[in-house]
């Protein structure tokens, strides 16, 4: 181009995790200019997106238990957060919604490593597969805000399922899925998996309430998405290889 002496890069920035530099240096006066180009995909790591539901829903979800006119919806289940119209239940209900499309980008982000992961080892159907339940469990997240247990209780109530579908799908494959990750993202995913079971069980004996399971359910989702989309990322950048 004229009036452009060198335009340099460094390596792409979908294939490092760093930001790419674009050096630019003039020809006449000799005037540089540097400045550093952060790509979405660079930027919004799938740990970051996961990070964000988290904190949406967390404070949503906190807002809503601190606003709302009936003091004991913890005895039944969360979904008495979102049934009175007001503005605590619009505060649940969207963050529940935000949440679920933020849920639905992660995935979509996650995938685009998975795929750079089967140079790794990884297996193709790790990538088809765990962005597909983590796409049906934000939707299903998303849908249980937007329709609210007044407005359809059958429709909210399939919805709830749905997501709790996707991460059993998620909890069941993982053993297959996973064996290519590196211990650090494994365990955690193998205990998440675990104490799932161990409180389904106990639900279904009538040991806790639904709102406690669903907090559980919740944290143990989160935790294995977090887990194992940071276990991605560093065997993605040399830093996870297994021995």
């Amino acid at each position: 181009m004229p009036g452009l002496g060198r335009v340099t890069y460094a390596q792409p920035a979908l294939a490092h995790p760093r930001p790419r530099s674009v050096r630019v240096v003039t020809s006449g006066d000799g005037y540089v200019l540097e400045f550093t180009a952060r790509t979405l995909p660079s930027h919004l790591t799938p740990f970051r997106l996961i990070s964000l539901v988290m904190v949406v829903l967390a404070v949503s979800v906190a807002l809503a238990a601190a606003t709302t006119k009936d003091r004991m919806w913890w005895t039944e289940a969360f979904s008495r957060l979102g049934v009175f119209g007001d503005m605590s239940s619009w505060a649940f209900n969207g963050g529940l919604v935000a949440s679920g499309a933020f849920a639905v980008v992660f995935a979509l982000r996650f995938r685009m490593d998975l795929i750079r992961l089967r140079r790794r080892g990884v297996s193709r159907a790790a990538a088809a597969i765990i962005p597909v339940l983590c796409i049906v469990a934000g939707a299903g997240i998303a849908a249980v805000g937007f329709i609210p247990e007044s407005a359809n209780r059958s429709l909210h109530d399939a919805s709830a399922m749905t997501m709790a579908a996707a991460f059993t799908g998620l909890v069941l494959t993982s053993p297959w899925l996973l064996r290519r990750f590196r211990l650090g993202a494994q365990v955690p995913a193998a205990v998440c998996g675990m104490v799932f079971v161990a409180t389904a069980i106990a639900y279904a004996g009538g040991a806790m309430t639904l709102a406690l399971f669903e907090l559980i359910m919740f944290v143990l989702f989160f935790a294995w998405l977090g887990a194992v989309s940071h276990g991605g990322h560093r065997l993605l950048n040399g830093k996870g290889r297994r021995r």
